[in-house]
């Protein structure tokens, strides 16, 4: 068991370093490994299949509702993808990632199952990691400005290569972090980070969105709605100040500015005066139409046009441009899953979320009934950052590769974990220590719901089933 709880704890380790990789290098990262197809994606979700017991794998997959969602969905698109691999070979392993990834969500269950599991790769230090994300990305803005960057060979991206839209969503993903999981979170810190998320906004519209359904979800359920508002106002006249005073960074497709941020919501709600935005966002709709012409009235009804296939391609909507950067889905997770897995694995694949999603709602309003903010706290960060990462994989390819599919198939399972543990966060370190130190000091306090441990001096009397002793025997 010793030894199983070490394998456990150094693959989380080494998640962690995958995770914090994709943050901060992006896809010249994820291209390490043993090409056509064994990368550090592949090789962690190899580690996580040997440190997972088995038994337990297939206990997630029938013990809720989400599990039995997941493992129909897994069912369908393996149905979807095994006709093709004779055609097409690794490729159609490759765009099975969208939901071969989601393994990753058994095994962080599998993990995080356990009282405190969550400490293991939700802890301050990967958070304080992160932390410095804002930091290195305006380092290397400056230094791509200045053409410093190197080509790395093996990728041809530049040795860093975040898209602006995923750093937005890890920003803000870290900044929920301090706010949520943090006891003492640093205020300064969070700002910056939010106003460097905004920076990247400015460059890509679905991580705008990213960033304000995330916050938005956490306002929500942090009872913290009307000072959001606030927040939101002073931003929004901090802009108009900014965009009359004209200040922008000129980038090499649109600039940080002010006018970019409110021409990026302008255009994402309205028809745009830009012609380039203007462009993009009407190429996205004809080609998510045509998706849903030849699905919910056409002849791939059931099972899509399957993985393996280039749907860009074969849809007819790959420029010469699209060609050379070998663009493959259509810009959207939830079109890609319809376009491949058909009718029957889109709606698989809306109930798992909406499932998912609820069963979070359901759990946080039961630690909130309790007043157990900590508990809360963790399932209002799971459920934020998870609508970050959705609402950036709607207008993006960003979950069909590991980069986002890893991170959000991870947040997935710890999910997953959340749900199905009494105590996710368990005892914290303080108490724990102080209660092995002096367990003849340790009371139970009921004058709450949640019936919180604390610390006395003076001696109590407490009923056997509280004693420490009488527990232990």
């Amino acid at each position: 068991e010793c030894t199983v709880t070490k394998l456990k704890l150094n693959y989380c380790r080494f998640l962690s370093f995958v995770l914090l990789g994709y943050c901060f290098v992006g896809k010249s990262f994820a291209y390490i490994g043993f090409p056509p197809f064994f990368y550090l994606g592949e090789i962690a979700l190899l580690l996580g299949l040997i440190s997972a017991k088995k038994s337990q794998l297939a206990l997630l997959l029938v013990s809720n509702r989400t599990g039995l969602l997941l493992a129909l969905f897994l069912f369908w698109s393996a149905l979807c993808t095994l006709p093709h691999l004779e055609q097409y070979g690794t490729t159609a392993l490759r765009d099975g990632v969208l939901w071969g990834y989601s393994l990753f969500a058994l095994f962080i269950a599998e993990i995080t199952k356990k009282e405190g599991g969550f400490r293991n790769l939700l802890s301050p230090g990967f958070l304080h990691a992160a932390g410095y994300l804002w930091v290195w990305l305006l380092v290397v803005f400056i230094l791509n400005k200045l053409n410093l960057v190197p080509i790395w060979s093996v990728s041809n991206f530049p040795l860093v290569a975040t898209k602006a839209g995923d750093a937005c969503v890890f920003l803000t993903g870290t900044a929920l972090g301090f706010l949520l999981l943090l006891p003492k979170p640093a205020m300064h810190r969070v700002v910056i980070i939010s106003l460097s998320a905004l920076a990247f906004g400015a460059i890509n519209r679905g991580g705008l969105l990213a960033f304000f359904a995330a916050f938005m979800v956490y306002a929500v359920l942090s009872g913290r709605l009307v000072r959001f508002a606030k927040l939101f106002s002073l931003v929004v006249a901090v802009i108009l100040l900014l965009d009359l005073a004209d200040f922008r960074i000129d980038d090499t497709r649109r600039s940080i500015s002010a006018g970019q941020l409110i021409t990026n919501v302008q255009s994402t709600f309205s028809k745009g005066k830009h012609s380039h935005l203007e462009a993009t966002k009407l190429w996205r709709i004809n080609w998510w139409s045509d998706i849903i012409n030849y699905t919910f009235n056409g002849e791939h009804f059931w099972f899509g046009k399957g993985y393996g296939i280039n749907l860009a391609v074969n849809d007819g909507r790959a420029s010469r441009m699209h060609r050379d950067f070998k663009l493959r889905s259509p810009h959207s997770a939830h079109f890609t899953v319809l376009g491949r897995s058909g009718v029957p694995g889109f709606i698989l694949w809306v109930l798992l979320h909406a499932s998912w999603a609820w069963s979070l709602l359901t759990r946080i309003r039961s630690f909130k009934m309790k007043n157990d903010t900590r508990n809360a706290n963790l399932g209002i960060f799971l459920l934020s950052f998870w609508a970050g990462l959705i609402i950036n994989g709607s207008f993006d390819v960003f979950l069909e590769g590991p980069i986002g599919g890893i991170w959000f198939w991870t947040i997935f399972g710890l999910g997953l974990g959340y749900t199905s543990t009494p105590n996710p966060l368990g005892t914290s370190q303080k108490v724990s220590q102080r209660a092995r130190a002096h367990p003849g000091d340790l009371t139970i306090h009921r004058a709450s719901n949640l019936g919180r441990a604390r610390f006395r001096n003076e001696p109590t009397a407490i009923s056997k089933n509280e004693n420490p002793e009488f527990i232990k025997r």
